[in-house]
């Protein structure tokens, strides 16, 4: 009886945790830490994806009231190679798409870092009727862009042959007019 009384005043004494007992506890909050870190990046990428469709979806309603009111699609600024870039206008003032007095450049995106990546408009004509595109053209983020996808840059629901197995293609959302949906344009 002693030695259990003595037992439970020695386990009194002894106050606070063990080193073992903390590192325990800090290696568990590191890997929840971890957890919930690559959770929220992931919850990002969705977020700026779907700020990008909206972007495209914005700027497919004021091209398409601007051709109802005039007529025709606004004409591309900022051209370079066929097709009006978000960083070619730089700070010059120039529209990027232009005639739409609320459109001087497009939302700038985080994740370009070149020039073959960003928002690209392209207007023309195609079998005679006017035409216009409209991408964020290689910075999507959380998903693969297929031809079934809705922002598909070739759609198959339009019959289109584009190749949608490039990487490029798969990280490119795009808004069109109907007859612009196959149109490469590259």
């Amino acid at each position: 009886m002693s030695s259990i009384l003595k037992t439970l005043s020695e386990s009194k004494n002894k106050k606070g945790f063990t080193l073992v007992e903390i590192m325990v506890v800090i290696a568990i909050i590191g890997i929840l830490a971890a957890v919930v870190y690559a959770s929220m990046d992931t919850a990002r990428k969705k977020g700026r994806d779907t700020e990008r469709k909206s972007n495209l979806k914005q700027l497919q309603a004021a091209v398409e009231l601007y051709a109802q009111a005039n007529g025709a699609y606004p004409s591309m600024g900022c051209v370079s190679g066929g097709w009006g870039r978000q960083n070619l206008c730089g700070s010059s003032g120039q529209e990027y798409i232009q005639g739409i007095t609320d459109i001087m450049s497009l939302p700038f995106d985080y994740k370009t870092t070149s020039s073959s990546q960003g928002y690209f408009y392209r207007t023309g004509t195609i079998n005679g009727r006017p035409a216009y595109k409209i991408m964020s053209y290689n910075i999507v983020e959380s998903e693969t862009v297929t031809a079934n996808h809705e922002f598909a840059r070739y759609p198959a629901s339009a019959g289109c042959s584009g190749d949608m197995t490039s990487t490029v293609n798969t990280k490119t959302y795009a808004v069109y007019s109907s007859n612009a949906a196959c149109e490469l344009w590259d």
